[in-house]
Parts: C-alpha cells; sequence; structure tokens
C-alpha cells in the first residue's frame, strides 16, 4: 500500500509539473469574447511573470469614466499567503490552471481567479468567482496575447 501511495504521489507531482500553463506575457482584454460581465471596465491590461514557484501579476485597469487602477502581486504558488495592500492572495496550480484567491479586509470580501490559456497560447481565460459575500455572479473575461504571431 505504501509502494502505491509513492508511485502516485511522484506520478501526480510529474503530471502537475507539465500541466502547468504558459501565463507569461502581455495581455489586454478581449471584449468580444468575455461572458458574464457588465463591469464598466474601458481596458485591462494583465502582464504575468512567471517562474517554476513564482508568479507576477500586474494588472492595469481603465473604466469607463477614465478612473484608473493598477496592482502589482509578486508571491510564491505553493498557496501560501501574501500580503497585498488590501489583504492577503494566495497562488496554486490546479492542473491546467493558475489560481489566485483574494481576501481583502476582514474576510469580507474573497474572489476567486483562475487562469487558463487556449489550447494555441493565444488567449487567456479569467473566471472570477466572487465567494463572498454570497449572491454574485461568475464573470469569465477572455485576454488576447499580445506580440503573439498570427497563422
Amino acid at each position: 500500500m505504501r509502494k502505491c501511495t509513492l508511485l502516485a504521489l511522484v506520478l501526480l507531482g510529474g503530471a502537475a509539473g507539465a500541466d502547468r500553463p504558459d501565463l507569461n506575457g502581455d495581455w489586454r482584454l478581449d471584449p468580444s469574447h468575455t461572458q458574464g460581465s457588465d463591469s464598466k471596465t474601458k481596458a485591462y491590461a494583465l502582464t504575468i511573470h512567471q517562474t517554476d514557484e513564482s508568479i507576477g501579476l500586474s494588472e492595469a485597469i481603465t473604466d469607463t469614466d477614465g478612473k484608473e487602477r493598477k496592482t502589482e502581486i509578486q508571491c510564491k504558488t505553493d498557496g501560501g499567503e501574501c500580503k497585498v495592500k488590501q489583504g492577503t492572495v494566495s497562488f496554486w496550480y490546479d492542473g491546467s490552471s493558475l489560481v489566485l484567491m483574494e481576501v481583502r479586509r476582514n474576510n469580507a470580501n474573497v474572489i476567486k481567479r483562475r487562469f487558463q490559456t487556449s489550447e494555441d497560447g493565444k488567449s487567456l481565460s479569467m473566471e472570477i468567482t466572487p465567494i463572498a459575500p454570497p449572491g454574485q455572479k461568475v464573470e469569465t473575461l477572455t485576454f488576447a496575447k499580445q506580440g503573439a504571431e498570427s497563422h
């Protein structure tokens, strides 16, 4: 039994590393492929720098009223918490997805984001699932990779 468990852990560990998505690059919101969003977002840019053990995520969001919001996050991808301006974040891989859990001030606002690339690596989907407060809807934003060659 112990040998089977060890073998399963080794196989799963190897598979998890192989399934990690390549998220590196600059991404821009593609409104024509975004679902469930009634957001007032005019522009949304992501820059992702990924290594084997950590992730760097920069976001620049411009609302339709012209207000800009920028965030920078650096964190390991082992599920441990990292402090950010408005609370904590955690990153981990779930198969071919990267998961980001945000806990904002006093657990009043908890959001899970799941990042996954398309097979050709030219688009990125970000599923946003509000955990708390309850009753909010799930959104899926689609981003196009910048500088990706077209075929």
